[in-house]
């Protein structure tokens, strides 16, 4: 089995170089770090002891040389680590939004934001402090050869107490890593519950919710603070344990180094330089247990991005096809949600010819809106295929088929902007022109022009400044921008008035004289005078379909039988 490369996996591969560039400036840099701890050597040893100022100048001249030269590649490790951030997001902001929208679109999901709070996370990691640690570390050893240059006693005492540091980091690990996997599942519980409340805000102030939705919250929020309390009283035990063990190094490798210098095995210079060098040689072991947590919030997050980016629902780039006519054909279509027992749709088969207005009826839960989102390509069918001019409306590209199908959903929803943005499907360039077509093809164009500033009207978040019935008749005018072949409106008058029922019969017949495929929703009389057939849907399955006439009287018999 080949399991390809994710966006993300790829993405990072890319920036291999920069890594490898990152890793070698580490390695300069340890290097030249020496310069200061060999120049406290030297001056200790030398200066001091001959009192030599052209030997004080010379040293001092080359060290600030070579602080100079580390403070230039320092900066250019920091431009570096810009530029990757900068390239993972250029390559992977706009593909996640893609496809969590994609997904949310399935799974009525809101995790978009959370995908991208996980991309800042792994961009984090890989551009900031913990990963140049990580680059930092293999060079521990340098500076431990160095000490043991100066005397190997004290190197030893430095490798013990680096064994001792690595161990409190895995121990750190393991103790923490479960309860904070748990705190961060519940985390994204506790955001959606805060999510869904406040999109529900109205219903909750309505009906007194208040109390109970917050009720309900804080036993979430109350298992998240006893399981983050628990890893940080752990974590921060470990982290005094880890101060208490470095001060013991420092005591020991002054005292080991005293010793030396008493009884003549090493010169007193030698002391500060084992002292400052061996804090540098512990550095990353000491760095891994404080930058352990973005080890694991970013491991998290990978594989939260990866596992989302290899979701077989998120749709692949498609090549263009011609304009359709609008022939649409339903082949024996299947749907069962994951987690639902059984199907929603089942075995729907029938042909509907370019131009041809259906009107699909039926009780609630029959399967109505589940069979509007498979003929609009928004679902995949576990099994048969919904064709428009025999070609898979699902794999059909999504940035083609904008101008060909127009589609208002049950639960109408506006974008944040202008009315004349959202007819034009949020193109902020489109035709003006284009834009008043589509609301006169809606009969919604008078109702526009007495908006406080017509067409330039801003309709506040998600539309909150304009009325259902209003929202609603602007979500039409969006469905027909761009004379599409094929539009769904699933409950399009559910918040009309008398006046707005007119109108969009008015807009169903127009779109009929110039052949589009229509697919409507609705129990209405007003809507079943201006279309061709009816479909009659019950638990999932296709009872009637037919000539409107010819299904009102069967339906009209049955109720008779009844």
């Amino acid at each position: 089995m080949i399991i390809k490369n994710t966006p993300l996996q790829k993405a990072i591969k890319a920036c291999g170089t920069a890594f490898k560039y990152s890793l070698f400036f580490s390695l300069i840099t340890s290097f030249l770090t020496l310069a200061t701890s060999l120049y406290a050597l030297q001056i200790f040893d030398r200066v001091l002891s001959s009192g030599s100022m052209d030997t004080l100048t010379a040293l001092t001249f080359v060290v600030c040389g070579l602080v100079i030269i580390l403070g230039l590649i320092q900066t250019v490790r920091s431009y570096i680590s810009a530029d990757v951030s900068v390239f993972l997001d250029k390559k992977l902001s706009s593909l996640l939004l893609s496809d969590s929208i994609s997904l949310s679109a399935i799974n009525t999901s809101m995790q978009g934001s959370l995908f991208q709070r996980d991309l800042g996370s792994v961009k984090n990691f890989l551009t900031g402090s913990a990963i140049n640690s990580l680059f930092d570390s293999p060079w521990a050893f340098i500076y431990i050869i160095v000490i043991f240059f100066i005397h190997p006693a004290i190197s030893v005492i430095v490798i013990i107490g680096a064994v001792i540091l690595l161990f409190l980091a895995f121990y750190n690990e393991k103790q923490t890593a479960p309860l904070l996997k748990t705190a961060s599942e519940y985390s994204l519980q506790s955001i959606k519950e805060i999510e869904i409340s406040t999109r529900n805000a109205e219903v909750i102030e309505a009906m007194g919710m208040k109390s109970d939705i917050i009720k309900n919250w804080q036993k979430i929020n109350k298992k998240i603070l006893n399981l983050q309390t628990e890893a940080s009283n752990k974590a921060n035990l470990i982290a005094n344990i880890t101060k208490t063990v470095r001060l013991f190094i420092y005591i020991f490798t002054m005292a080991a180094g005293a010793y030396l210098v008493v009884h003549n095995k090493m010169s007193p210079g030698g002391i500060i330089a084992a002292s400052i060098l061996s804090g540098k040689a512990l550095a990353p072991f000491d760095a891994a247990i404080t930058n352990w947590k973005s080890v694991l919030t970013m491991r998290r997050a990978y594989e939260r991005l990866n596992k989302m980016m290899l979701n077989p629902n998120i749709r692949e780039k498609a090549m263009k096809l011609p304009a359709p006519k609008g022939d649409l054909k339903i082949e024996k279509v299947i749907y069962k949600p994951k987690k639902s027992a059984k199907p929603i749709i089942k075995g729907i088969n029938i042909k509907i010819a370019p131009g041809e207005s259906v009107c699909i009826i039926g009780p609630s839960g029959a399967g109505k809106t589940t069979l509007a989102k498979l003929i609009a390509g928004i679902y995949k069918p576990n099994a048969g295929v919904v064709r428009l001019d025999n070609a898979d409306i699902y794999t059909w590209d999504r940035e083609d088929i904008k101008n060909y199908v127009g589609y208002l959903p049950q639960d109408v929803e506006l974008f944040n902007g202008k009315v004349k943005d959202n007819i034009a499907r949020m193109d902020k360039e489109a035709d003006p022109q284009k834009i008043i077509k589509a609301a006169q093809e809606a009969f919604a164009h008078e109702l526009i022009l007495q908006l406080p500033k017509g067409y330039e009207t801003d309709i506040g978040v998600a539309g909150s400044a304009l009325s259902a019935g209003q929202r609603q008749r602007i979500a039409l005018a969006r469905a027909f921008y761009n004379n599409p072949k094929l539009i769904i409106l699933d409950e399009p008058n559910s918040n009309l008035d008398k006046e707005g029922e007119i109108a969009l019969a008015k807009a169903i017949f127009n779109a009929k004289q110039k052949k589009t495929t229509l697919i409507i929703i609705s129990h209405r009389e007003t809507i079943l005078q201006v279309t061709d057939k009816i479909l009659v849907i019950d638990q999932g399955e296709a009872k009637l379909f037919g000539h409107k006439d010819n299904v009102l009287r069967q339906l009209a018999g049955k109720e008779t039988e009844i």
